[in-house]
């Protein structure tokens, strides 16, 4: 990320997935569970804030856990995924 703002810039990632995980299923980002949306396909983590008018490189880990005793069935279970950083000036 870069900003060329005067002030300190905000910013979270945002998951957003192709259907909501099954029960028994959670997803962390960096230790953090984050805020999940009503209907479950869209998670939000708080990133923070970074000075203005500097580049920032960070590395994250998404973690996606199925505790064996919550999920049933023997079929593989596939998603999409999309990660997006967003960033907003802070006055």
């Amino acid at each position: 990320l870069y900003s060329s703002a005067a002030s300190d810039v905000y910013k979270r990632q945002v998951v957003g997935l192709s259907q909501a995980l099954p029960d028994g299923v959670t997803m962390e980002l960096d230790n953090s569970s984050g805020s999940k949306s009503s209907n479950g396909k869209t998670y939000t983590f708080s990133g923070g804030t970074f000075a203005a008018r500097t580049s920032s490189t960070q590395s994250h880990t998404l973690t996606i856990t199925a505790d064996a005793d919550e999920v049933t069935g023997s079929s593989p279970y596939q998603l999409e995924l999309t990660i997006s950083v967003l960033a907003e000036q802070v006055d």
